[in-house]
């Protein structure tokens, strides 16, 4: 499966962000995961996570504020093919430096071995990093579809699956919607984003795949500051 299939257009819509350099490229930071010395090139999932590791960059180097350093941002897509999300193909070169996606620490830690067990239960390598996602079953949306060609009794096609970042955000959709709370009460499904990823690509049997109905539900904050980043960034009129 590769994101052909898996459109990087879905995951593009949500924004993700790096701190770079004058020169273009993504600096490095300390990698907490590695052994100490190592560093890592790290795009942010949450927009105050983002900001407040951008202020302590800037702080301990002040000289390459001047030479440039600032916030930037990349669609999810794009970063998820470049930290590795999609399995490699035979005899690709890795980079030097690790890449990683990071997600909210407090959202990850709870559900982490959680998700590392899920993906090699599917046959999926857990990489070096892990961004939890948070399924809106309650949310979901079908319509009917023709009976099948056996005589079958017709089944529901799935046309809107949402899929968060925050449960927290989840939670909110869910009272908006008058979803009862008996029917969420025991939380929502997680799941990490290379295994959905993973499910979006698989190929239908008979029915349309239910995977290929889902919607990245962008989470405000961090669609407000990519707006902002691509407004700063973008050439003044004279």
């Amino acid at each position: 499966w590769s994101s052909d299939v898996c459109s990087s257009d879905l995951l593009n819509r949500v924004p993700t962000f790096c701190i770079m350099q004058g020169d273009g490229s993504v600096i490095s930071l300390p990698d907490p995961a590695g052994a100490e010395g190592d560093e890592c090139c790290t795009w942010f999932t949450d927009a105050a996570e983002a900001q407040y590791t951008f202020k302590r960059v800037c702080a301990a180097n002040p000289e390459l504020v001047d030479e440039g350093l600032r916030l930037h941002t990349h669609g999810l897509g794009d970063v998820f093919a470049m930290c590795g999300g999609w399995p490699r193909e035979e005899g690709e070169t890795t980079t030097e430096v690790t890449l990683r996606i990071k997600g909210p620490s407090a959202l990850l830690k709870p559900v982490e071995s959680q998700l590392v067990d899920a993906l090699r239960q599917q046959g999926l390598e857990p990489g070096s990093w892990r961004l939890p996602v948070f399924i809106g079953e309650e949310l979901a949306q079908a319509t009917p579809t023709s009976a099948t060609a056996t005589g079958g009794q017709a089944e529901a096609a799935m046309t809107r699956l949402p899929v968060f970042f925050n449960p927290y955000q989840l939670r909110e959709a869910y009272e908006r919607a008058k979803v009862p709370k008996h029917a969420y009460a025991k939380g929502p499904r997680v799941m990490e984003i290379r295994a959905l990823a993973a499910h979006m690509a698989e190929e239908p049997v008979e029915f349309p795949n239910p995977w290929r109905a889902v919607e990245f539900i962008c989470p405000q904050e961090a669609a407000d500051l990519a707006r902002e980043l691509v407004q700063r960034d973008a050439p003044q009129s004279a």
